[in-house]
């Protein structure tokens, strides 16, 4: 019955009206920046590339992964349709599904690794520029870096999902959304299209970039270059003040 958020029910405990104020935050140290430029650089990874991360398994209490053959499918039409070096992430529960992952796909694919720690798997999220998740651990890590993300939602609550205008949530299509129930078959309802939906929408957003300045006329000029310089997929608009 619950349609608030999580930040929602979580500020009204503490007694914070204004609960929009509130997002979560994680800044990466200098350990973790360094690891994914090494990463970055292993990989042969462009800042031009997009990059999509791949993290559609679950931990065992409820089912919440993506089926491995459209985890599959998913990965090849993103390939596909936008060129996207894709990176496959997963907990220690996750060797065999992945394993089966690479099976199943045609498309090259950069393997995280199944063995990250609370260090060193935020530092690998944060590489990408999408991230398609289910509710999980690594839905949380990615809003909180401030990621384009995409979860996919079926036997646990959609509505205290809030993923803060960072992208979208795809629901399955399924009449047993938000049961809880251990043998839920929900995950099985989520439609692949959806996805790509999601994604043309959030990448049709124009983002607008505000460059402000008071009697630097050298400093505004290199400014202006540098963000009409941007490599990005996305349409912009450049206000200069």
């Amino acid at each position: 019955e619950n349609k608030k958020t999580h930040r929602e029910i979580i500020c009204e405990i503490v007694g914070i009206k204004d609960f929009k104020k509130y997002e979560p935050f994680l800044r990466l140290n200098n350990y973790q920046r360094n690891l994914a430029k090494e990463f970055f650089r292993r990989h042969n990874l462009s800042k031009t590339d997009f990059i999509i991360g791949i993290n559609t398994g679950s931990g065992e209490r409820w089912p919440k992964e993506l089926s491995v053959e459209k985890t599959a499918k998913l990965i090849d039409g993103l390939y596909k349709k936008y060129n996207a070096r894709i990176l496959l992430f997963g907990g220690p529960n996750g060797i065999e599904r992945n394993r089966e992952i690479h099976k199943f796909t045609k498309t090259p694919i950069i393997d995280t690794g199944t063995g990250n720690n609370l260090v060193e798997f935020p530092a690998l999220v944060s590489i990408c520029n999408f991230f398609i998740t289910s509710d999980t651990l690594g839905l949380h890590i990615a809003l909180a870096l401030k990621r384009v993300t995409i979860v996919l939602l079926g036997p646990t609550s959609n509505a205290e999902i809030d993923v803060y205008n960072l992208g979208e949530k795809i629901m399955a299509e399924s009449n047993c959304l938000s049961c809880y129930k251990e043998n839920c078959k929900s995950m099985s309802k989520i439609n692949i299209k959806e996805i790509f939906s999601a994604i043309e929408r959030v990448l049709s957003k124009k983002i607008t970039l505000v460059i402000t300045a008071f009697k630097e006329p050298k400093l505004i000029g290199g400014a202006i270059e540098a963000a009409l310089n941007q490599q990005t997929n996305y349409k912009y608009n450049l206000i200069v003040s």
